[in-house]
């Protein structure tokens, strides 16, 4: 998982954090929407840090395996 964590983009897409999480995209907005994931908005895009979002995986302790 380190390995793939590595390879993320610095910013990611809803898209791109959702197929890394293997979960739908409609669920990857429902985090969004209850502010479970910290995002940078950048006029209508929505971005994930890279720094956040493997902090907040950490933090939140989530298994992909």
């Amino acid at each position: 998982m380190e390995k793939e964590m590595k390879d993320l983009p610095e910013l990611l897409t809803v898209e791109e954090m959702a197929n890394f999480l293997k979960i739908q995209k409609n669920k990857a907005y429902n985090l969004i929407y209850k502010k479970q994931v910290p995002i940078l908005r950048l006029g209508s895009q929505i971005r994930i840090p890279k720094c956040l979002f493997i902090k907040w995986i950490r933090e939140n302790k989530i298994t992909l395996e």
